[in-house]
């Protein structure tokens, strides 16, 4: 029986072609649905476009490698200037890491030839045919020794990894050709780290751990077509076809400028507000170098004490008796919590689960990750959670003030089609303040005008922005020092300096 992706109309191919990164254990684990229409080079009518490939950071970084591969027995350089050539009008935060990128990866190579010899570069996209009507795909930079065999550089953005899975195990097959000996290296172009995970592997050694571990799996995936909302959504073919996703109008109809999928939450608009080029580089996954601040890591640890006594019986105060966080400066936190928790009459639809929606008028995917949503007496209810170490946000109107971006951000995706999702026509916003003197609860119904008004006065400001914006250049300020990208940033480090 020909595959096809369940619930959505794709026009699929018989053979598969699979990527290694589609194989590989993950902790988001990926959609079978979205993996088999790409494996299967699947179309759908009216869907929309994707951002080319050729713009993407991992073409980016090919074009650097290929530069430093060229240059490097020629150039003075060793190709550092052919490979800025291939970025040179790019966003300055990109510029930056793949600078950065190139010359730990040029270090990189001097490193490794005086190991094993002259590397000669074969090529960076590979294929191998694992049976007629399927095949594994690479796509790393792939290298011969003087001695014939072969060695595969796994590149990461920031640090290297040790562990080897089911992606080293299918580089080495597909280089090999039942032939060469592989090393299989992993790289950190970030921070220059580097972790070997194939030393020289056999071709009968790497063909028995692809049957005991890769084998297995990816016939599982092969047959699989069931579908799973995440992050890939994004990327997807089907993304405007797929019943799993919500269905937003986040916006009131507005259009996003940029002329491809993108995603939003509630988090981008943050960080947009604060510095669009940190929402930039937190999208293309630059490597980060600044900890969360403890009051952060505080409300974290909170949260998700709240959320697990949520998903049981036992009710909050109780469980206090029982245990904590394990940190005793959460405690005012959890006991302000525990004094205002009743959930007796409340039937509990989402607890700190990410839910994916779809906006057809922006042409985007949307985030959204509510404390919890409950159902009391047929009124949707949203629950945020807030710390704060000042009573003051214990008064409504403060609180208000204090939050009313990410307010207004649950205000519109409530209205904008999270009620409609859970059957309800009636929605309300909870803010639970949490300060170490006492909690409270705010209330604000989606058709109060004071929420109207709120959500289409924060509508013309940061998201409005956000639509519009083709450049996302850094706005320097007093925000910088903190900046988790400061590293790639040179107008913020200008003002730390």
């Amino acid at each position: 029986m020909a595959w096809s992706p369940a619930g959505i109309p794709a026009n699929v191919g018989t053979r598969a072609a699979f990527s290694l990164s589609d194989v590989e254990a993950s902790d988001y684990p990926r959609c079978p649905a979205n993996v088999g229409i790409k494996a299967r080079g699947g179309w759908l009518e009216h869907s929309p476009s994707q951002e080319p490939f050729d713009d993407l950071l991992i073409a980016r970084i090919k074009e650097v490698v290929l530069a430093i591969v060229q240059g490097r027995g020629s150039d003075a350089d060793g190709g550092l200037a052919r490979a800025h050539a291939t970025h040179e009008g790019r966003h300055p935060l990109v510029r930056e890491f793949l600078d950065t990128a190139a010359l730990n990866y040029l270090e990189f190579l001097e490193s490794r030839e005086s190991q094993v010899g002259p590397l000669t570069y074969i090529d960076y996209s590979h294929r191998r045919d694992l049976a007629p009507e399927v095949s594994l795909k690479l796509w790393a930079p792939v290298y011969q020794t003087q001695d014939g065999s072969r060695e595969v550089h796994r590149l990461r953005y920031n640090e290297a990894r040790a562990e080897a899975g089911h992606w080293s195990t299918g580089a080495a097959w597909v280089v090999n050709r039942q032939v060469h000996a592989v090393t299989v290296v992993e790289f950190g172009l970030g921070s220059g780290s580097e972790a070997v995970l194939q030393d020289c592997a056999e071709p009968e050694a790497v063909r028995t751990s692809m049957d005991t571990t890769l084998v297995p799996d990816l016939r599982a995936l092969y047959v699989a077509n069931h579908r799973v909302p995440g992050s890939h959504c994004v990327g997807c073919k089907a993304v405007s076809h797929c019943p799993d996703l919500i269905q937003m109008d986040l916006f009131d109809g507005a259009v996003d400028d940029t002329p491809w999928v993108r995603s939003l939450s509630e988090a981008d608009l943050s960080r947009y507000r604060t510095c669009p080029a940190t929402a930039l580089a937190k999208s293309l996954h630059l490597p980060t170098q600044v900890a969360f601040p403890e009051s952060m890591a505080r409300g974290v640890r909170i949260h998700r004490w709240i959320a697990d006594r949520h998903a049981g019986t036992l009710p909050c105060a109780d469980a206090l008796l029982v245990d904590g966080t394990g940190f005793e400066e959460d405690a005012p936190y959890l006991d302000a919590h525990a004094a205002n928790c009743d959930r007796g009459v409340s039937t509990t639809l989402s607890l700190e689960e990410t839910l994916v929606g779809w906006d057809a008028h922006m042409a985007d995917v949307i985030f959204m990750k509510p404390d919890e949503v409950l159902l009391r007496d047929g009124v949707l209810v949203l629950r945020e959670i807030k710390t704060s170490e000042s009573a003051a946000a214990l008064e409504a109107d403060v609180a208000w003030a204090q939050f009313a971006d990410v307010t207004a951000w649950w205000l519109s995706v409530l209205v904008g089609g999270l009620t409609a999702h859970f059957g309800a026509t009636d929605a309300v916003l909870e803010l639970e303040v949490l300060t170490p003197v006492g909690g409270a609860v705010h209330q604000l119904t989606t058709h109060q005008d004071e929420a109207r008004f709120q959500v289409a006065g924060w509508r013309l400001d940061t998201p409005a922005h956000w639509l519009a914006d083709r450049g996302f250049l850094p706005n320097p300020g007093p925000q910088c020092p903190r900046c988790e990208f400061l590293r790639w940033c040179k107008e913020g480090q200008a003002t730390v300096d």
